[in-house]
């Protein structure tokens, strides 16, 4: 990757790593497979801005402080951090100061929180466990496609996605109650980002983008943009006793939950318009975040403003946390089974050095007995042998893991590399072939035989400057000619039918274009792969310049040739014509 692409990988790896600590965080302090610290309800009275108490069991905390089911909690006498903890959860022994009506009298009861209480319901388990498994895929996309819009976009929204029910109201409790709120605020802008991802991942298919597909696209950021306002409103009023607690805020959650839908539409839409590999490649995509995203709108418009507001927990989040465990289900098939991202490196990597340890390990636990037994049993002699094994495999490390490297190379990607060498090999030959007719064919061969290819076909520039169908000022030749880089044919409208199209330039000018169609099996070409089919395209176009040059010169030579000719037969004649004149 180049500069910028690294600073994608980096940027994006360190936003999984964050994510992945706060979800540590989460699973150490209990709050993910917890209840809160409260153990008694704050449900609506039927007047605004009064609240009254449930859930009150005899010998529990709240009735031992003081607290009776039907106590009526006058909002607007609390203090801000009171009213946030009442709520949206309480941090684990915190002191509170509830003032509720009993009987027409105002009493001020002293509560302090209890530690959280684990709950297993199978549902909330499920869902813990897809959050890290969606984290490997967003760092597997960051590291391995950094240089694709697609994957870069994707990646960043698995990981913002997770941030939402970390640092959301309800999920995320500190000792300090105003950074809680702030924290909070961030979790509504991450769901405004996360939806604004998920449109603009499908504004990157099939372009240019149809008058529907952009105003679907428009449609959910402005949907997530409302409901984000209107939702921190609605946070920071009822902190600050402006806004009613127990209004059900129907229009800020119908905005965050329409957002949501848009952004599916737009999803499913991008889907039926792309093709190909393109197609293969968002359809999975799709297939596995829909449960995610349907399941989601009905949470957003049921929980999103201050989450465990008095209702407690239903049926919607169930639903999200089985949606949240189908998506990585989906994913892991179309990763592995439909290799739509290349995880041979990282198999590789993995493989080799696991080997690499066991080879080490290995080594120096054998060498350390056999020495050890040699120069005896004696400490002195143990930590000598130690000292010295460790010296020698320290410095025979590289050239371990170059042998390792190599055969695991050949175990387990035999194939693939027989392959790409026999494109390289070509790319080094086509210059010594020495007609084209034979360049075109082999190139096409060996394309559809080693890349997989469904088709391969090579245009040649006539003399009105068309390259088969394709005029001289199609998109795609425009972009050839402009950038001397492959072109991904499904993201520009052109007259060339392919996946990719490959520059064959030579002496500063695009003498050709190689157009290779998708995979017989499906797949996505490699990157390495692709390097490869470049090269070969790079060569050959130098390789039939220089024919089609030479046999241009020829050809001016053999005219120049006749054309003497002519002039001295004729010279000849005119001699001839004179010398027999009277």
């Amino acid at each position: 990757p180049n500069a910028s692409d690294r600073r994608w990988q980096a940027g994006l790896l360190a936003l999984c790593a964050v994510c992945a600590l706060l979800f540590a965080m989460d699973v150490a302090s209990g709050t993910l497979t917890a209840s809160e610290g409260l153990d008694f309800r704050v449900e609506a009275s039927g007047t605004p801005y009064i609240g009254r108490i449930e859930g009150v069991a005899p010998g529990s905390r709240s009735e031992i402080a003081g607290f009776r089911n039907g106590d009526l909690v006058p909002f607007a006498k609390l203090d801000p951090q009171t009213r946030y903890r009442l709520l949206s959860g309480v941090y684990a022994h915190e002191h509170l100061v509830v003032t509720v009506i009993r009987a027409g009298t105002p009493r001020a009861i002293a509560y302090t929180s209890g530690p959280a209480v684990p709950q297993t319901r199978w549902d909330l388990l499920l869902g813990t466990a897809a959050v890290p498994w969606m984290l490997l895929f967003a760092a597997l996309l960051a590291w391995r496609r950094p240089d694709s819009p697609e994957a870069r976009a994707l990646s960043a929204f698995l990981s913002l996605n997770q941030l939402v029910g970390t640092l959301g109201p309800g999920d995320w409790a500190s000792r300090w109650f105003w950074f809680d709120l702030a924290i909070a605020t961030t979790a509504y802008l991450i769901l405004c980002a996360a939806v604004t991802l998920i449109a603009y991942y499908a504004g990157l298919f099939a372009r240019p983008l149809s008058r529907l597909r952009q105003s679907l696209g428009i449609a959910a950021c402005v949907f997530a943009a409302a409901g984000t306002i209107g939702a921190a409103w609605i946070l920071f009023g009822v902190v600050l006793g402006i806004v009613d607690p127990f209004n059900m805020h129907a229009s800020v959650r119908f905005m965050l939950a329409v957002s949501l839908i848009f952004a599916l539409i737009a999803l499913l839409a991008a889907v039926r318009a792309s093709g190909g590999a393109e197609r293969g490649r968002i359809g999975w995509t799709a297939v596995s975040l829909t449960p995610l995203l349907l399941a989601q709108a009905p949470f957003a418009f049921a929980y999103v403003v201050l989450g465990t507001t008095i209702s407690g927990y239903s049926v919607t989040g169930q639903l999200l946390n089985i949606g949240s465990f189908v998506a990585p289900i989906g994913m892991s098939y179309a990763l592995l089974n439909r290799r739509l991202l290349d995880l041979g490196f990282a198999f590789n990597r993995a493989a080799v050095y696991t080997a690499v340890s066991i080879v080490v390990v290995g080594t120096f636990m054998l060498v350390e007995f056999v020495l050890s037994e040699w120069l005896g049993s004696g400490r002195n002699a143990n930590l000598i042998a130690g000292a010295m094994l460790a010296l020698v495999l320290g410095f025979s490390m590289r050239s371990i893991h170059t042998r390792v490297d190599r055969v695991l190379d050949n175990v387990f990607f035999r194939k693939r590399h027989e392959d790409e060498r026999a494109i390289r090999a070509l790319a080094q030959e086509v210059s010594h072939i020495t007609e084209p007719e034979t360049i075109l064919a082999r190139v096409c061969r060996l394309l559809e035989t080693h890349a997989d290819a469904a088709s391969a076909s090579i245009y040649i520039v006539d003399g009105a400057g068309n390259y088969g169908e394709a005029a001289e000022n199609d998109p795609a030749i425009v972009s050839l000619r402009t950038w001397n880089a492959r072109v991904d044919l499904h993201g520009i409208e052109s007259a060339l039918n392919g996946e990719f199209a490959y520059p064959m330039a030579a002496r500063g000018r695009l003498i050709g274009v190689l157009v290779i169609g998708p995979k017989r099996s499906g797949e996505p070409y490699a990157p390495d792969e692709s390097e490869a089919v470049a090269q070969l395209a790079h060569n050959a176009g130098f390789a039939l310049d220089a024919l089609l040059l030479r046999s241009s010169e020829r050809n001016e030579l053999l005219e120049a040739i006749r054309q003497s000719n002519e002039q001295v037969l004729r010279a000849i004649g005119e001699l001839v014509s004179v010398k027999h004149e009277p």
